[in-house]
């Protein structure tokens, strides 16, 4: 063994034992302040001194965890956590103040009216994440304070920070059901918003405006769908099976936008959602099924093709003109699915049926098996 692995070997413990007593050193005592909710239960009297003592501390991990044990303090001594409250969440250690908006829904539930404060002061804090924090708690705020609630959430869907705004943007479901006028003009200011994050939040929400509020979604629907961000539009267009089921009518002009847009993956989201749309909507589903089919994308005409058997029953003539043109396509996937329905056209359109499987028969992919099962 050389000289200097026998020095490492020998000093190793020590300065592993060293490093231990730093590190110990510098913990142990935040772990005091970790255990205050346990202390507060067993002995108040104690907690509240501790409490005290801790929240004042040179320390900013020490001070955070205070601020985390306040919501069960709060429960013991209110009046000693009011003041902590005030004084932690003006804390220069901008960490200790985002903890304070963490557990600002436990605030509510216990005491609404020093959340109330505490929402306010920490809204207009220098600290974006903690802003952002709070607009997040907001939901769960305005069920207990709806007026206070309301004057953040304008100026919140205001902030100068993107993150503050996607945050309120991702409550708007939970405010439409509170308020809904409150969140109707939200909506509208966020749906134009500059970040793009934040108009796809919004996108998300459109299955809930719709039920509550179809005139504004509809507006909502023609804007986002058109939006020049793709994923934007993949966002809305996420939700077209659900608009179909809730509103036929605002489901038919986003079926219409769709089909026309420039990314392949959105004229498959309308293809899938034909079949739906068929039953509610017949007349404008048999001109979206006729062009869809013969789109370039070829998962546009695997949805078409997969939809066949919906068509059939809703408007037997269209499907029959579709299985026509489909089992002339280049894709094997797609005539099998025609091949697929061929029992239904041939007790349909007997006389059509032979024409029909001999075209299929040309570009033999898994069809001969449904040929000898007809004996055509």
């Amino acid at each position: 063994m050389k000289k200097k692995d026998f020095l490492w070997v020998l000093l190793f413990p020590v300065y592993l034992t060293i490093g231990t007593i730093r590190y110990e050193g510098s913990h142990a005592f935040a772990a005091i302040p970790e255990g205050l909710p346990e202390f507060t239960r067993v002995n108040p009297d104690l907690a509240a001194e501790l409490i005290e003592t801790l929240s004042r501390d040179e320390d900013g991990s020490v001070r955070r965890a205070v601020a985390k044990g306040l919501p069960e303090f709060i429960k013991v001594n209110p009046d000693l956590a009011a003041g902590l409250i005030g004084t932690l969440s003006k804390d220069k250690d901008g960490s200790v103040r985002w903890v304070m908006a963490r557990e600002l829904p436990e605030f509510i539930k216990v005491n609404p009216d020093l959340a109330a404060g505490l929402v306010e002061t920490l809204s207009r804090d220098e600290d974006g994440s903690v802003r952002r924090v709070v607009a997040g708690g907001l939901p769960e705020f305005i069920k207990v304070n709806p007026d206070l609630a309301a004057g953040l959430i304008r100026t919140l869907s205001k902030d100068e920070d993107g993150s503050v705004r996607w945050m309120m943007a991702e409550g708007l479901p939970e405010f439409t059901r509170v308020n809904p006028d409150l969140a109707a003009g939200l909506i509208e200011t966020l749906s134009r918003d500059e970040d793009r994050s934040v108009r796809r939040a919004v996108a998300k929400g459109l299955p809930e405006f719709t039920r509550v509020n179809p005139d504004l979604a509809a507006g909502l629907i023609e804007t986002l769908s058109g939006d020049e961000d793709r994923y934007v539009r993949w966002v809305v267009a996420k939700g077209l099976r659900e608009f179909i089921k809730v509103n036929p009518d605002l489901a038919a002009g986003l079926m219409e936008t769709l089909s026309r847009d420039e990314v392949g993956y959105m004229r498959w989201v309308a293809a899938r959602g034909l079949p739906e749309f068929t039953k509610v909507n017949p007349d404008l589903a048999a001109g979206l099924i006729e062009t869809l089919s013969r789109d370039g994308y070829l998962s546009v005409r695997w949805a078409v093709a997969e939809g066949l058997r919906e068509f059939t029953k809703v408007n037997p003539d269209l499907a029959a003109g579709l299985m026509e043109a489909l089992s002339r396509d280049q894709n094997g996937y797609v005539r099998t699915m025609v091949a697929r329905g061929l029992r239904e056209f041939t007790e349909m359109y007997p006389q059509r049926a032979p024409r029909l499987v001999e075209e299929l028969g040309k570009r033999a992919w898994k069809t001969s098996r449904y040929r000898k099962r007809l004996k055509v």
